[in-house]
């Protein structure tokens, strides 16, 4: 009796059997098989097999009256394998493009920040970072942005609530923390209050109107922050202007919209 291997076309199993015998099924799955030594192609055809360098590598049977084919446990490997190197590539292409476009965006329209100091308390603490819109920005009433000043210097941003913009007026009620702007009252409920103590004044007289080019700015802890009240810091330069604070995302779970 000669023997040889015998590969099953179902289940991939290979086990050894009599090269004599006409009719061998598989004794884990029960399908008829032909042999590994089988080099007749034909031989594979009339079995319902693709038959590659003496081995086989799929069955072709019926299903639903439809032919279909049914890969082996090499075949269906060399797929698995072809897919998870597929779905790696396509991660790292994702990753790739991601970090482009967050590169971009931070050089073209965007900027962060981090805040120095309780000047803007109960709104925005010491150390939050934030991301600021730098692109096509135009100043507005009620904005925070974060500025320079040319009195203050340029190595420490500030980060401040615009309160006028050019040409309109500026008065304060420091007795009840009051701002009017062009004689409308500001709805600042923004504003960090401390009872029985008046608000911080100004050196400018009764009122202040803002010159072209200019914002007025102020911090939301009124009592704690150096701002355009003071000469220190001035009306701010329209170009000194970084960008508006859009969004806080540190600390962690502080992270919201301005």
């Amino acid at each position: 009796m000669k023997l040889q291997k015998i590969t099953c076309h179902n289940c991939g199993a290979i086990i050894k059997a009599d090269q004599d015998s006409e009719a061998l099924r598989c004794e884990f799955c029960g399908a008829d098989l032909i042999t590994n030594e089988d080099k007749d192609p034909e031989t594979a055809i009339k079995a319902g097999c693709e038959f590659e360098k003496g081995r086989i590598v799929a069955q072709t049977e019926l299903v639903n009256g439809k032919e279909s084919r049914v890969a082996n446990t090499e075949a269906t490997e060399r797929s698995s394998s072809g897919s998870a190197a597929s779905l790696i590539s396509d991660i790292v292409e994702i990753c790739v493009t991601a970090i482009t476009i967050v590169i971009i965006v931070f050089a073209f329209f965007a900027r962060n920040a981090v805040v120095d100091g309780e000047s803007m308390r109960e709104t925005l603490q010491d150390k939050d970072s934030l991301i600021v819109l730098s692109f096509a920005y135009k100043p507005k009433s009620g904005d925070i942005i974060v500025c320079q000043s040319d009195n203050y210097g340029f190595e420490t941003p500030l980060v401040k609530r615009v309160i006028a913009t050019a040409g309109q007026t500026i008065r304060l009620d420091q007795e009840n923390w009051t701002v009017y702007v062009d004689g409308i009252s500001l709805a600042d409920d923004y504003v960090r209050y401390i009872e029985g103590v008046r608000m911080n004044g100004w050196a400018y007289g009764e009122s202040y109107t803002v010159p072209d080019g200019y914002v007025f700015v102020m911090g939301d802890n009124r009592n704690n922050s150096t701002d355009s009240r003071s000469t220190r810091i001035g009306p701010i330069d329209d170009r000194l202007i970084v960008g508006r604070v859009i969004f806080r995302y540190m600390p962690f779970g502080t992270a919201r919209t301005f």
